[in-house]
């Protein structure tokens, strides 16, 4: 796992600069709530009747992962995750 995250925080350069970890998890925010909204056979699901949480409940344990591991402003970080959230959510009510 260790591994993992060094591979993560090297990629990213979390240290340097945190804004390709947020464009990351903006990335893993719509990806994730698209997912949950799809069925098995990739069709939305009818009034997002029961939604996949499996994919949602992934990307927090990232976050929660990210936050334990790595060094930077995590109210920062948080503040971003729960705009990028609000974003999405936002635009998934337009349509």
């Amino acid at each position: 796992m260790n591994n993992f995250f060094n591979n993560l925080r090297n990629f990213l350069q979390i240290e340097r600069d945190q804004s390709a970890l947020f464009q990351f998890c903006d990335v893993a925010i719509r990806t994730s709530i698209d997912l949950a909204k799809q069925g098995h056979d990739g069709e939305l699901r009818e009034h997002n009747a029961l939604l996949n949480y499996h994919f949602i409940d992934s990307f927090i344990k990232l976050v929660v992962l990210l936050l334990k591991a790595f060094e930077f402003n995590k109210q920062e970080f948080m503040s971003k995750i729960l705009e990028f959230i609000r974003v999405k959510l936002d635009a998934d009510y337009q349509q």
